[in-house]
């Protein structure tokens, strides 16, 4: 329906735009094809897939007035709404890149405006301007995993905000100036692996928290804990033999005294004494599904309307009276990570739920649930594979093989729409994808899974199985050698060949080689038979086994080539020259190891011998980092231009054959970059396959040629005056090329 209505409007758009341009004498661009989401000049572009896992909600204690809530989106950082929820945009400036777990905003929001952000990676961080700008607030902090955030009811006067930080070196820090220094508070906690944390609403007064431990082993004591000064000493109230998951404590607790505990196994237990006793509360917990609680959340008007919102591994549960009967509260299922309700739930009964579906709302206390995303959507997915189709400026196609998709992933739109395309595609993990040399031509797609290979003959919209000979092999990597001509490396260390008129794959031993990363076609390969493949090192057998592997005779027979590189290498790509018959040259992208050498090597022998070309590439020019992907520009004998997709450095630019190199730009949201493609033509681009945040462009201004023929060698925009009738720019009465922008909103 979405599709129509937008082809709808463009038909409407270019009928009114041709009136326009017959009316005035107009002449019209000959090619206008808005259809494709172009790449932002000299910045990067997120095209997708898009995705919008959501692990915490927190809601502006002004709602009412401000109608603001933000939503911790895991890798796509921080996204906030001022419009309850109808759209949303990103909050990240100031925000490194890694997940985001957790999120609490101040009980003064109102007024100072102020907002925790804990991540897994690199801890604890604070915005006072609701969002738009973020700084890391770290200082005491032993760990980087801040699981959870606690701030004090009293905040605006006795600056107190609590974390609990995951693992071993965790435990639970303190914060009495807003976050800018912190102590550790783990007296009388044995151990220190903190999942959930909770303070008094009536702290002020009472100094009161509870936080539950995490039983690594059966020989570490868990339970519930207590502290009623501060956190400056910890009491065990209660032992579990099962982990707790999440806590909540009711917002009349100076006078109920209720705390309820989610568990893993155990449903939800309930204490009505302060923690000092508790009984279980799980009435219509009648799967074991529903017994593993992720999230508590009880209403802020519990007193009046006893109701408490449960997340399950099955879906959103709630209670409205005292012996917690559990109902179902709306169709979700697995996925759901948070619940959130408005401060005026008991009068507009608004709550929300977010998960891997993105956020839904309720506004009838839970009856019914909406769609509540839009603009909470950013480039997700853990991209194995990118291929481009050489006319992308026309086609608009982009497929992509991920860890997490049950089949390939296209656009035809340049990431506008995503789909999965190829039923019957049976592997669970997509390794590797190659695009044909001809695929203007044959419009040929391969792609290695787990359970073999499969091949798709129209641009990736269907795939079938190609497997004959391989049964059910780990595929590891692919190359497309020709039309005709496949290639396939699985865990068994054999490289496999299919040619037109086989029957069945056929494979050649490589040596001493176990795991395969990359596998390459000579541009000559019709003529030279030249293939490459890379290797991971395998200790105690480095001598043997890692490195870059040479095939003369199409995959016959296998020689290793090591001259130059380091002894110990893992070989992620592998990159040939465009004009490979005639400079010899070829480019590898290594591992770094301890006490190895990664980066990039290049050899000028066909392989021959190789040697590091590192400069400016990661913080050590003589250690290079881990490379993960590598890109030639198809001009490379006259631009010398290639890329490098580093795991967490970004994505590098050489344009003098690697002996140096720049950062493309910091706009990388995520700098772990796991493949790369590289599109030519007057829409050139550099396509970036990343860890976790899907796909991204990049696209040069000086990278569009003119398109006006002259004469000349060097065109130029200054009218040469003659005897013809050509229209130029100084025209008395001129021709105009009209430029209308159209955006299509789905």
């Amino acid at each position: 329906m979405g599709a129509n209505r937008s082809a709808g409007k463009l038909a409407w758009a270019l009928s009114a735009i041709a009136l326009l341009a017959s009316l005035a004498g107009l002449v019209l661009l000959p090619a206008l094809k808005p259809k494709v989401v172009r790449a932002g000049d000299n910045t990067w572009t997120g095209i997708g897939p898009r995705g919008s896992r959501v692990l915490d909600l927190a809601v502006s204690p002004a709602y009412a007035e401000d109608q603001t809530l933000f939503a911790a989106a895991g890798l796509g950082g921080i996204f906030v709404s001022n419009t309850g929820g109808a759209s949303w945009r990103t909050a990240n400036t100031g925000l490194p890149y890694g997940t985001v777990r957790a999120i609490a905003v101040s009980p003064n929001y109102r007024n100072d405006r102020t907002v925790f952000a804990g991540t897994e990676e690199a801890g604890l961080f604070k915005t006072t301007d609701g969002g738009n700008t973020w700084f890391a607030c770290n200082s005491g902090l032993d760990g980087t995993w801040v699981e959870v955030i606690a701030v004090s009811s009293n905040y605006a006067h006795d600056r107190t905000v609590f974390v609990g930080i995951r693992h071993d070196h965790g435990g639970v820090y303190k914060s009495t100036d807003r976050g800018q220094t912190w102590v550790s508070r783990n007296d009388g906690l044995r151990y220190r692996d903190v999942r959930a944390l909770v303070v008094s609403p009536g702290f002020a007064n009472d100094q009161t928290l509870y936080v539950p431990l995490w039983r690594p082993s059966a020989q570490v004591t868990g339970g519930m804990f207590r502290s009623t000064d501060g956190a400056d000493r910890w009491y065990r109230i209660r032992w579990w033999a099962f982990e707790i998951t999440h806590l909540a404590i009711s917002p009349g607790f100076e006078n109920d005294q209720v705390v309820y505990a989610g568990t893993e196994e155990n449903a939800i237990w309930k204490s009505t004494d302060r923690g000092d006793s508790w009984f279980r509360a799980w009435v219509g917990f009648c799967l074991p599904e529903l017994r593993a609680v992720r999230r508590i959340t009880i209403s802020p008007d519990y007193a009046a309307d006893q109701t408490v919102f449960i997340v399950t591994k099955a879906g959103v549960l709630k209670s409205t009276d005292v012996p917690e009967l559990w109902r179902p509260s709306g169709s979700f299922s697995e996925g759901v990570a948070a619940v959130a309700m408005s401060p005026d739930y008991f009068a507009d009964g608004s709550a929300f739920v977010g998960g891997s579906f993105g956020v839904s709302k309720t506004t009838d206390e839970g009856s019914s649930w909406a769609d509540a995303d839009d603009g909470l959507w950013y480039p997700s997915y853990t991209i194995n594979g990118v291929a481009v189709s050489p006319e992308y400026a026309d086609d608009g196609i982009v497929v992509a093989t991920t860890w997490s998709a049950a089949a390939p992933l296209r656009t035809t739109n340049g990431g506008i729409t995503w789909h999965e395309s190829g039923a019957g595609v049976e592997g669970t993990s997509m390794s590797s994808l190659a695009l044909s040399p001809d695929f203007a031509h044959d419009q040929l797609l391969l792609c290695g899974t787990n359970t073999g290979v499969f091949q798709s003959t129209d641009a990736g919209d269907t795939w079938q199985k190609v497997s004959y000979g391989l049964g059910t092999l780990d595929v590891q990597a692919v190359a497309v050698a020709a039309s005709d001509d496949l290639f396939a490396a699985a865990a068994t260390g054999y490289v496999y060949r299919f040619t037109n008129g086989a029957t069945s794959w056929r494979g050649s031993r490589v040596g001493g080689a176990g795991t395969f990363r990359c596998l390459a076609a000579s541009p000559e390969y019709v003529n030279d038979g030249v293939l490459l493949v890379g290797t991971e090192c395998t200790p105690p057998s480095c001598g043997t086994s890692g490195g870059i592997w040479i095939s003369l005779n199409r995959g016959v027979s296998w020689q290793r080539l090591q001259a130059g590189l380091p002894t110990c290498a893992n070989v992620n790509a592998l990159a040939f020259s465009p004009r490979f018959a005639h400079d010899r040259t070829v480019f590898a992208g290594l591992s770094e190891r301890p006490g190895r050498s990664g980066g990039v090597y290049k050899s000028t022998d066909a392989g021959t011998t190789w040697h590091a070309v590192n400069s400016g590439i990661g913080f050590d020019p003589n250690v290079g980092p881990d490379v993960r992907a590598l890109a030639v520009s198809p001009n490379f004998a006259a631009d010398q231009t290639l890329y490098a997709g580093t795991d967490g450095f970004g994505v590098f630019r050489s344009t003098d054959g690697g002996a140096s190199w720049t950062n493309v730009g910091d706009s990388l949201y995520n700098p772990h970059v796991r493949t790369l493609s590289i599109l030519p033509g007057p829409e050139a681009a550099i396509f970036a396959g990343t860890d976790g945040s899907g796909i991204w462009h990049y696209r040069w201004t000086a990278a569009t040629p003119t398109h006006t023929p002259t004469s000349t060698a060097t065109p130029t925009h200054t009218a040469t005056p003659t005897s013809t009738a050509t229209p130029t720019a100084t025209a008395t009465k001129p021709t105009y090329t009209l430029y209308l922008p159209i955006v299509i909103r789905n």
